[in-house]
């Protein structure tokens, strides 16, 4: 299933869209911080495209790069 264009497509959507849709800061990086905890390699590599917008780390800059610091 994962190597269906569909599922390609809608990862690389959410590898944008997530860090921009969010209202809520907080409760954004709370999503991407229980994506990174599950362990599914494709879920932290959306966490990863979000935190290259920079639009959470201007919002939560210490939360972020803990965040990010977690992936290395």
């Amino acid at each position: 299933m994962r190597a269906d264009k569909r599922f390609r497509v809608l990862r690389q959507a959410l590898g944008y869209s997530v860090s921009v849709t969010v209202a809520r800061p907080r409760e954004g990086l709370r999503l991407l911080q229980r994506m990174v905890a599950s362990g599914d390699p494709d879920a932290v590599w959306i966490v990863r495209e979000n935190l290259k917008n920079h639009r959470l780390a201007s919002a939560l800059p210490a939360e972020t790069e803990t965040l990010a610091r977690s992936l290395r």
